[in-house]
């Protein structure tokens, strides 16, 4: 396990690479499985995460979520640890109000039907469910409402329920399907991110601005342009947080309704680095974590004025107070 950290003021700086280099590592990491061997600890200790495909916080705020090819992560009370649950690969994993969604890919101990489709699981991965299009699809830009489940998900290929490629949504639990217009999304969609309780509101980011939606995606409307974003979440005020990349890795406020009042938070120096995944505590919206593409973690509890580290690079580090 790391060494204990102790809490890290903010810097600002400017990564060394452009955003385009930057974007199609974010575009290869998310289109590719990494391949690890990894054997979990079932306690605390020595928890790794080979790479990153989501995050996400408890409805108390006390639980931080991670999956990874090598399973479900959890930081708690300062410390990581492996859940005792089935280490599986969750794609597109979307945190929300009595558990979570996903799709991917089962772990070597599962007789679970590759790909997954869309599942759903409680809070630690137990009772995971099956949901639709088992064996047909792994979707690895997919997210749903926090509140509302609506389910959104980007289809690389046809499938029994999706016709053609493009974004689909499911207001029943992946029962069915529908196929948004897309108008004014022109772009391959590097992120994706739903509104926590309105099930018509959508938000998506290209390599070149941050597009928004309020009718299931059938019409967007750019509210980012010129600049690479690299992660999304909506907050549960409607606001959306954003990794963007153009110079340097930054993290802005952004409020859909007046995107020109946008706010950079202060993060974390990241050399040759970017935000890929972004949550905030449903308890306490000051509490914000953010994993990276070179899977380092950070968190704050007072909105961004310091942050700790809690992954650094891959590995889970510990830090000697957490503040709820």
């Amino acid at each position: 396990m790391g060494k204990s950290t102790k809490k890290r003021k903010n810097n600002s700086s400017q990564g060394k690479s452009t955003m385009i280099l930057w974007l199609s590592v974010l575009v290869i990491a998310l289109g590719t499985l990494i391949a690890i061997n990894f054997l979990g600890n079932k306690s605390a200790g020595n928890v790794e995460l080979p790479d990153l495909h989501g995050l996400g916080i408890s409805a108390d705020g006390e639980t931080i979520y991670a999956p990874a090819h090598s399973g479900l992560k959890t930081f708690s009370g300062g410390q990581w640890t492996t859940p005792d649950a089935p280490e599986n690969d969750y794609m597109g994993f979307s945190k929300v109000d009595d558990g979570f969604y996903s799709s991917g890919h089962p772990g070597p101990d599962s007789d679970l039907v590759n790909p997954f489709g869309v599942v759903k699981a409680e809070e630690n991965g137990q009772d995971l469910q099956t949901l639709g299009l088992s064996g047909e699809s792994d979707f690895h830009l997919f997210a749903a409402g926090y509140a509302s489940h609506a389910l959104y998900a980007f289809n690389a290929a046809p499938n029994s329920q999706m016709s053609e490629e493009g974004l689909y949504y499911s207001t029943d639990d992946a029962g069915t399907w529908t196929k948004s217009a897309m108008s004014g999304l022109e772009e391959a969609p590097t992120s994706l991110a739903v509104h926590p309780s309105d099930p018509a509101v959508v938000a998506v980011g290209t390599q070149t601005g941050l597009l928004y939606s309020e009718d299931n995606g059938d019409s967007f409307t750019t509210i980012l342009d010129g600049v690479g974003i690299t992660g999304v979440t909506f907050t549960s005020d409607g606001m959306l947080l954003v990794g963007t990349y153009q110079n340097n890795a930054e993290l802005v406020k952004v409020d859909p309704a007046n995107p020109d009042s946008m706010k950079t938070l202060p993060i974390p120096e990241l050399t040759e680095d970017a935000v890929s995944y972004i949550a905030e505590s449903p308890a306490n919206p000051e509490k914000i974590v953010f994993g990276t593409m070179k899977v380092n973690m950070y968190m704050t509890s007072d909105g961004g004025n310091e942050w700790e580290q809690i992954v650094n690079e891959g590995q889970g580090m510990t830090i000697e107070t957490v503040e709820q």
